[in-house]
C-alpha cells in the first residue's frame, strides 16, 4: 500500500491544491508514527462539503482518485453523491477513478456522462460497465472486444 501513496505524490496534499479550481482527493492517507506507517481514512465526506461550499459558482473539477480503497464512497445520500447529482449547477464536476467498476456508488454510475474503462480482470465489473452504459449490445461483440484487450494488455 505505501507503494501506492508514494506513486501519487504529484498529486500534491489535499489541503492546500495545486490549482483553485482542480481538486484531487485521494481518501487513503498516510499517518507517520514512531513504529511505522499506518493509514487511515480521511473524513471524506466533510472534505467534500466544504469544498463545495467554498467553491460554488466557481468552475471546479474534483478528481476522486482510488475510489474502491474506502467504504465511505459506497454510501447512498452522501457528498459524493450530492456533487454527482446536483454539482453542474455550481459548476462543479466530478471525476471518479477507480480500479473497480463495481465499488462505485450506483447512483453515481447513473450519472456517468462520459467514461473510460481498461482492461480488468474483474468479469462482473467489465460486463455491468458495458451493460450498464449500454455500449456494446451484444453478448458475442463484448466477448471479441473483451479477448481484443486482453491481448493488448499482455
Amino acid at each position: 500500500m505505501e507503494q501506492s501513496i508514494q506513486n501519487r505524490e504529484w498529486i500534491g496534499d489535499v489541503r492546500k491544491p495545486k490549482t483553485k479550481n482542480l481538486i484531487i482527493v485521494n481518501p487513503i492517507v498516510e499517518v507517520r508514527e514512531a513504529n511505522g506507517s499506518l493509514y487511515e481514512e480521511e473524513k471524506l465526506q466533510e472534505l467534500l462539503r466544504m469544498f463545495f461550499k467554498k467553491y460554488a459558482g466557481h468552475p471546479t473539477l474534483y478528481i476522486i482518485d482510488d475510489c474502491s480503497a474506502t467504504k465511505e464512497l459506497t454510501k447512498k445520500k452522501d457528498m459524493l453523491s450530492e456533487l454527482a447529482f446536483s454539482g453542474r449547477h455550481a459548476e462543479q464536476s466530478v471525476w471518479v477513478i477507480s480500479q473497480r467498476y463495481n465499488s462505485v456508488l450506483k447512483d453515481l454510475r447513473e450519472q456517468t456522462k462520459w467514461l473510460c474503462m481498461f482492461y480488468t480482470k474483474d468479469r462482473d465489473s467489465f460486463d455491468n460497465c458495458l451493460r450498464e452504459n449500454d455500449v456494446i449490445p451484444t453478448l458475442e461483440e463484448r466477448q471479441r472486444i473483451k479477448e481484443e484487450l486482453k491481448k493488448e494488455t499482455s
